[in-house]
């Protein structure tokens, strides 16, 4: 465990998006008092850390502004940002590790039982939160039934369904949303970003700090590539014969959803001429093209259908079988068009 720190990689403060939000956490804790514990939770690459060390920040601050935002000037603010708060640590998975484990939570339980030194509360964040296996979340469930005095424990995840029933019930839930895509189109470009933003914000599903980290990456590079190569693929141009390593297995949950998107981005077209509700995952030549290759029904099919393979991600997959076996669903459902169309 270690004292909290922001692990977003931004400035301090809240994100544009999260204004509202921290509204209604305000409004919530001064109508009631503070929970002892609470679950941030939404789509990953939106900043729910950073939220979460922001309202930390507001916890340890003796001297917080008229919106309930840390000072950043006072003891505990310093303390907190040198990383030397005594009431307050960070749980996450060990170095080299996917999950937390048991001994952890116990030790944070120590942590939480022992007297306060300057905050009102010890103060723990779980981040992610679904990292814990079974005996730890269930070791937890017995510091939530029974906090140990003023505490304030904060879980933040993108996958709260992946938690026990139990640990949900007792923790106030507080969802952060994506923005809307014009705002974080502008925060992209107040970032200093200078590539496309539709096309970032696609790739990322819409989440501006996942987004960012795109843009100094290979993802548009390697995503261009295997656009191509499924357009060529799909109108019988390219073979089978190589395409596994164009779509490496580590990456299919960004290639598979940038796919899914494609495809719904021609049905959208088939549907309705407005160029402007297409996502930006690809030009609007690339989506009339694809297009071309399939029918409204066809579209629609292929929605299920990578729906079935996004579920078998996680499994223990042979990763050229997998792609060879999408890519082969995909192109019989174009020859099927086709034929019919023919008919």
């Amino acid at each position: 465990m270690t004292s909290t720190a922001p692990e977003s990689g931004l400035d301090l403060g809240l994100l544009p998006w999260q204004q509202d939000a921290w509204r209604a956490w305000q409004e919530r804790i001064s109508s009631e008092q503070t929970p002892h514990a609470v679950l941030i939770h939404g789509p990953e690459g939106i900043g729910k850390s950073q939220f979460a060390h922001e309202m930390i920040r507001a916890q340890v601050c003796t001297q917080p502004t008229a919106e309930g935002l840390a000072c950043g000037q006072c003891h505990g603010c310093r303390m907190l940002a040198a990383g030397a708060h005594t009431d307050v640590t960070t749980l996450r998975p060990e170095e080299g590790k996917k999950n937390i484990r048991i001994e952890p939570i116990r030790q944070l339980t120590e942590f939480m039982s022992l007297s306060t030194s300057h905050a009102p509360r010890r103060i723990a964040m779980i981040w992610p939160a679904d990292a814990m296996n079974l005996n730890a979340a269930n070791a937890l469930l017995k510091t939530l039934e029974e906090p140990p005095g003023p505490a304030l424990m904060v879980l933040v995840t993108a996958h709260p369904a992946r938690l026990p029933a139990t640990i949900r019930s007792r923790c106030q839930m507080l969802r952060l949303p994506r923005p809307e895509r014009a705002q974080a189109k502008q925060w992209l470009l107040e970032q200093g970003s200078t590539h496309d933003s539709d096309l970032l914000l696609a790739l990322a599903q819409g989440s501006p700090l996942r987004a960012l980290q795109y843009e100094g990456g290979d993802e548009l590079k390697h995503w261009h590539q295997q656009k191509q190569a499924l357009l060529a693929f799909l109108s019988g141009k390219k073979g089978l014969s190589g395409m596994a390593s164009t779509y490496p297995i580590a990456a299919a949950g960004v290639w598979l959803s940038a796919i899914q998107l494609f495809f719904l981005d021609a049905l959208r077209l088939a549907m309705s001429d407005d160029s402007g509700a297409l996502s930006g995952i690809a030009t609007q030549a690339e989506t009339v093209q694809l297009l071309g290759l399939f029918d409204i029904e066809a579209l629609s099919e292929l929605q299920i259908k990578i729906m079935e393979f996004r579920r078998l991600l996680g499994g223990n997959l042979n990763p050229d079988l997998f792609v060879e076996d999408l890519l082969l669903n995909l192109r019989d459902c174009t020859m099927a068009a086709l034929a019919k169309a023919s008919a």
